[in-house]
C-alpha cells in the first residue's frame, strides 16, 4: 500500500494526509481490505478532500501544524473514540494530519491518558514515539493540553470555560528581534480561536530589560497570546506564542518559563536570553 500507516494500538492507526484523489481511493483500500466496515476516520489536518466514498466514517477537528486543538475538541474525539473502540472489539479509529506527526499525535496521546492505556501524559508521548516514526510531540502546547487531559481524567472532571481577568502580562528579560537588539512589542489575545484584544507598545525595550503591559481583560476557555515585534527595517516578526486554558489557571500568579512557551522553547532560539520568562497576573 502507498500509505504511511502505524499501528499506535492494535485499534489506533496514523497516517499522513492524502494529498491526491488518488492517495484518497489507496487510503480507503487498505482500510477496506484490513478493517472493512469496521472503521472511522479523523482529519485533523486543516485541509480537506472529498470524503464522500467513506460515507459518515469521517470526522474532522482542524487544527493548525503549529498549533493546539481546543480542549473541547479533545475531549469530545476522547469520547467518541472511546465509544466507537467499545462497540465492538474489531472496530478501529485512523487520525491523520499534514504529516502523520502534529497535531495527530496530540489526539492519539490524549486518547491514550483519557483511555488509561497509558497513565500519564510522558508515557503516552513516549507510546506515540515508539509506534510512530519520527513521532513529534514537541511543541510546549501540546505537552501543556496533554497534562490538562491528564488532570481531568485523573480529578474525573471534565474542563469547563471558567472566566478569569487578566490584569497585567510581563516579559522578563525582553528578547533582541530589532536590528538594534531590542523589541517593539505586539501582541494579540484569541479566546476560543477568536481575536478579542490586541496592543502595540509605543517604545522599543533592550535584551534584558523587562516589559510591563498593564489591561483588565476578562478571558474564558482555550486563550492564546501572540507577541510579534515591530520593526520599520525587519517589518513585523513572530516571537513567541503562549496557550493555555483558563481552567486550569488556580493561582493569581502564572508565570511560564522560556521552556514553556512556543516559539522560545529550543536554545537554536537565539533572540531569548535563558531566563527569559512571562508572567501573567491574574484576579
Amino acid at each position: 500500500y502507498r500509505i504511511d500507516v502505524n499501528y499506535i494500538t492494535d485499534n489506533l492507526l496514523v497516517c499522513s494526509f492524502p494529498p491526491t484523489r488518488s492517495d484518497v481511493y489507496e487510503l480507503k483500500r487498505f482500510m477496506d481490505d484490513k478493517h472493512k466496515n469496521c472503521y472511522k476516520i479523523v482529519n485533523v489536518c486543516e485541509k480537506t478532500y472529498d470524503t464522500t466514498m467513506f460515507g459518515e466514517n469521517v470526522l474532522a477537528y482542524p487544527t493548525a501544524i503549529n498549533g493546539v486543538a481546543r480542549l473541547t475538541e479533545l475531549w469530545d474525539f476522547c469520547e467518541i473514540t472511546d465509544k466507537w473502540l467499545k462497540e465492538d472489539d474489531s472496530n478501529v479509529l485512523l487520525t491523520h494530519c499534514q504529516n502523520g506527526n502534529v497535531p495527530s499525535g496530540l489526539f492519539l496521546a490524549s486518547y491514550l491518558v483519557y483511555s488509561r492505556i497509558c497513565w500519564t501524559s510522558e508515557q503516552a508521548i513516549k507510546q506515540y514515539r515508539t509506534k510512530r516514526e519520527n513521532g513529534i510531540i514537541s511543541l510546549p502546547c501540546h505537552r501543556r493540553y496533554l497534562k490538562y487531559i491528564e488532570t481531568s481524567v485523573i480529578a474525573g472532571e471534565q474542563p469547563e470555560d471558567i472566566k478569569i481577568l487578566i490584569s497585567n502580562i510581563t516579559l522578563s528579560n525582553s528578547p533582541a528581534f530589532n536590528e538594534d537588539g531590542s523589541c517593539k512589542p505586539y501582541y494579540v489575545i484569541f479566546q476560543n480561536g477568536e481575536e478579542i484584544y490586541e496592543f502595540e507598545s509605543p517604545d522599543s525595550y533592550k535584551t534584558e530589560e523587562s516589559i510591563s503591559f498593564p489591561l483588565s481583560l476578562h478571558i474564558a476557555g482555550d486563550i492564546k497570546i501572540q507577541f510579534y515585534s515591530v520593526s520599520d527595517i525587519l517589518g513585523t516578526q513572530e516571537m513567541f506564542t503562549i496557550h493555555f486554558h483558563t481552567f486550569y489557571i488556580n493561582s493569581s500568579h502564572v508565570r511560564f518559563s522560556r521552556d514553556m512557551i512556543d516559539g522560545a522553547h529550543l536554545n537554536t532560539f537565539k533572540q531569548f536570553t535563558d531566563s527569559f520568562s512571562v508572567s501573567l497576573d491574574i484576579k
